[in-house]
C-alpha cells in the first residue's frame, strides 16, 4: 500500500486534474495508484516475453495475463479494473459513454501537440478513473501499421475482430479504467 501512495502522490504533483475533479483525492490517489500498479506489472512481462521469442508468443501476455492483472487488482484495491479503447482488441474492451468522451479527450489533446492526463470524475453514483495509455515503440509490434506476417496470423487466430492495429508512436491506444462500486441513490 505504501508503495501505491507514493505512486499517487507522484502523479497527484505532475497532473493539474486534481482541483477540477468531484472525486475526493483520497479516491484519485488510490485510483492512480492503482493504474499505474497495473502497468508496473503488465510491462515486464511483456519486455521479458518479447525478449523470450517473436511478438506472436508475447500475445498472451495481452490476451493472458493483462486480465489476469486487473482481476487481481479489482480484488486488491476493491476497485473495478479494466482496459478500454475506441479501437478494441478484445470486445470486452469497448469503452461506456464516459470512457468513450475520455478517450476522445486524450485523442484531441495528442492531436493538439499534448500530453494527455489522467480523468476522473463522478458518475452515476460511481467514482471514475481513466489514465490513458500511449503507444510505446514496444507498442508497435502488434499495434502498429507494420505487423509481421506471423504477428498477423496470431492475432486473427486470437482477436478475430482486431481494430487495435495501425497506431503510430505517442498515440492513446487506450486506458486503463477503474470505478468503484455503485451506489444506492439517496
Amino acid at each position: 500500500m505504501t508503495r501505491w501512495l507514493c505512486a499517487a502522490l507522484l502523479t497527484l504533483t505532475t497532473t493539474a486534474h486534481a482541483a477540477e475533479l468531484k472525486v475526493s483525492d483520497p479516491q484519485v490517489a488510490e485510483a492512480s495508484a492503482a493504474a499505474l500498479v497495473f502497468m508496473s506489472r503488465m510491462k515486464p512481462q511483456l519486455k521479458q516475453a518479447l525478449r523470450a521469442g517473436p511478438p506472436a508468443q508475447a500475445l498472451a501476455v495481452c490476451a493472458d495475463v493483462a486480465p489476469k492483472i486487473a482481476a487481481e487488482l479489482s480484488e486488491e484495491t476493491g476497485w473495478s479494473v479494466k482496459r478500454v479503447s475506441l479501437k478494441p482488441r478484445n470486445p470486452l474492451a469497448l469503452p461506456d459513454a464516459w470512457e468513450r468522451q475520455q478517450l476522445e479527450a486524450f485523442d484531441a489533446v495528442v492531436a493538439a501537440g499534448g500530453n494527455p492526463g489522467w480523468a476522473a470524475a463522478e458518475v452515476d453514483g460511481q467514482a471514475r478513473f481513466l489514465a490513458p495509455q500511449r503507444v510505446e515503440g514496444v507498442c508497435l509490434l502488434c499495434h502498429g501499421e507494420s505487423i509481421d506476417a506471423d504477428t498477423a496470423a496470431a492475432l486473427k487466430r486470437l482477436y478475430p475482430d482486431d481494430q487495435a492495429t495501425g497506431y503510430k508512436s505517442g498515440q492513446v491506444r487506450g486506458a486503463i479504467s477503474l470505478s468503484t462500486v455503485r451506489r444506492a441513490p439517496e
